[in-house]
């Protein structure tokens, strides 16, 4: 089964929407073949055949597939993903007198990226009940709850950049 969307706007939502239902296992990756967006298409005539629309579907739509399976570059990006969270963890000032005790987790919006896909599947990142995509730092779990919370809004802050 796939599904088709008319504009662009809803294609970038269907396919977040898909790949939480699947990452959750809430879906199976059966239970979508592609996305196809109308918008991407060439004008398609009412009266072309199964073939035809089977060819128009295939050279348009998003292989939700490659979202899922380890790419070649899924260490590389974990790397650079660590690389960057080391770095920025020995510029951090931790300065926090207040002892608040809780948890921080970085909330990576787009489940689309590469960084997030390969995230996701070396485990390091995990959806929540919610559908967030969610990335867990040892490393600031001994600061108290105020700078674990500094420390990922400067990271995301870093990480836009």
């Amino acid at each position: 089964m796939g599904v088709i969307v008319e504009t662009l706007t809803q294609e970038k939502r269907v396919l977040s929407d898909i790949l939480t239902l699947i990452d959750r296992k809430d879906a199976d990756l059966d239970s979508f073949s592609f996305l196809l967006c109308l918008e991407r298409t060439p004008n398609i005539s009412a009266n072309i055949s199964a073939i035809e629309s089977q060819k128009v579907i295939n050279e348009n739509s998003i292989k939700l597939s490659l979202y899922m399976f380890k790419s070649p570059e899924d260490d590389l990006n974990c790397r650079v993903f660590k690389e960057l969270n080391s770095c920025f963890f020995k510029r951090f000032q931790y300065k926090s007198e207040i002892k608040e005790k809780g948890r921080s987790w970085l909330w990576i919006q787009d489940n689309t990226h590469p960084i997030t896909r390969s995230l996701l599947r070396s485990g390091q990142c995990f959806v929540s009940e919610e559908g967030r995509y969610l990335v867990e730092m040892p490393e600031i779990f001994s600061f108290v709850l105020r700078e674990q919370e500094r420390y990922v809004q400067d990271l995301s802050l870093e990480l836009q950049k």
